[in-house]
C-alpha cells in the first residue's frame, strides 16, 4: 500500500492507525485490492484487520518470519522479502479472517441452494412461490410455516402434510413456499406429479436406484395426488411405501376429500393412504378464503392486459 494510502482517514477506534474508505481503497494495489475491503483497517502493529470482526488479514513476511523464530524454532521458513524502501513495502502474506469464512459459506450456500432449486421444481415460476413473497394470510399458511420451523424434529419421524381441497385454493402454492423454505436452508426437496414421476421411473434401467435417490431427499412433495388409473395408483403406493419405510417425510395435494377414504373398498387405495395417514396425522383443509388464487390472478393479469392494450371493458 502507498504512503498516501496508508497516512489518510486516521482513526482512534479500535486502535486504528489507517481505516480504508471507498477514496482511499482506490490507492491500494491489485494485490491487496484482491484481499481488503472498505472499512478494513492497519492497525498500530502495521497489521491489516478486517473492519468487522477485527482479524488479522494482511502482515509482512518479516512479522511471520519473527514470529515463526520465536514460537517455533525450526518450524516453517517464512521468506524474508528486505526492507522498506520509500513507498515499497514488505511481500505481504494474507491469512482469512472470520468473515472471509462466513462470506464463502454464505456464497457456496447460494451456489447450492440455486442447484437445488433448479433440480427440484418443474417450472422456474415456481422459485417465487415463497412465504416472504405471498400476500395471503390463513391458518393453513400459518401451519406450513411451522411445519417449516419445526422440521428438524418432525422429519425423525418422518411426519409430512397432506393438503386437499378445490382446484385453484393454492395447495400447490403452499406446498411450493414449504419445499423453497427447505431448499433455503440448504436441503434437498424433490417436487413432481406422479405422472412425470412415472415417466422417469419407467425410463430408469434400476428401478431401486431411481427409488433410493428419491427417498435420500430431505422432502418430497407429489403435487395433485388424485384419480388415478390402476397402473398410476400401484405406482404411487410404491412411492409412499419407499418414502414410509425410509422415513423420509413427504407433502401430498390432492383434490380428494380425505373425510372419504374409509368408505373406499379399493384395497391399494385403502393401503395407500393408511400409509399417508400413519406420516401425515392431521389433513389440512385449504378452503377458499379470499377466492382463488388462480382466480385472482386471472382477474389481474386480465385487468392488465386491457391496460396495456388500451381497452375500455364494457359496462
Amino acid at each position: 500500500m502507498t504512503s498516501s494510502a496508508a497516512s489518510a482517514d486516521n482513526s482512534g477506534d479500535i486502535g486504528a492507525v489507517s481505516v480504508l474508505t471507498e477514496r482511499t481503497w482506490e490507492l491500494l494495489s491489485e494485490e491487496e485490492k484482491n484481499h481488503l475491503n472498505v472499512g478494513d483497517y492497519l492497525d498500530g502493529e502495521g497489521l491489516w484487520r478486517c473492519g468487522v470482526c477485527h482479524k488479522v488479514k494482511g502482515r509482512p513476511d518479516a512479522f511471520l518470519t519473527k514470529m515463526s523464530q520465536e514460537r517455533q524454532p525450526g518450524g516453517p521458513n517464512w521468506q524474508f522479502v528486505g526492507a522498506v524502501m520509500g513507498e515499497k513495502s514488505l511481500k505481504m502474506n494474507w491469512p482469512c479472517c472470520d468473515c472471509f469464512f462466513k462470506a464463502k459459506a454464505a456464497e457456496e450456500l447460494r451456489a447450492k441452494t440455486a442447484r437445488y432449486r433448479e433440480d427440484c421444481f418443474p417450472s422456474k415460476r415456481m422459485w417465487e412461490m415463497t412465504f416472504e413473497n405471498s400476500t395471503r394470510r390463513s391458518p393453513e399458511i400459518e401451519s406450513a410455516k411451522s411445519y417449516v420451523k419445526n422440521f428438524d424434529v418432525l422429519r425423525k419421524d418422518g411426519f409430512g402434510m397432506a393438503l386437499f381441497g378445490e382446484c385453484g385454493t393454492g395447495k400447490t402454492h403452499i406446498a411450493a413456499m414449504i419445499a423453497n423454505a427447505l431448499i433455503d436452508r440448504g436441503l434437498r426437496v424433490r417436487f413432481c406429479q406422479l405422472e412425470t414421476l412415472f415417466r422417469d421411473y419407467t425410463a430408469e434401467r434400476d428401478k431401486n436406484e431411481f427409488l433410493r435417490r428419491l427417498s435420500a431427499s430431505a422432502l418430497v412433495v407429489i403435487d395433485d395426488l388424485g384419480a388415478e388409473s390402476p397402473q398410476l395408483k400401484a405406482f404411487a403406493f410404491t412411492v409412499i411405501d419407499t418414502l414410509y419405510r425410509d422415513m423420509t417425510p413427504f407433502v401430498i395435494t390432492t383434490n380428494s376429500d380425505f373425510k372419504d377414504v374409509s368408505t373406499r373398498t379399493d384395497k391399494t387405495d385403502q393401503r395407500l393412504f393408511t400409509r399417508i395417514f400413519e406420516r401425515c396425522p392431521t389433513p389440512i383443509y385449504i378452503s377458499d378464503v379470499g377466492g382463488s388464487i388462480r382466480g385472482e390472478k386471472t382477474v389481474q393479469s386480465k385487468k392488465r392486459y386491457r391496460e396495456l392494450l388500451n381497452i375500455t371493458p364494457n359496462a
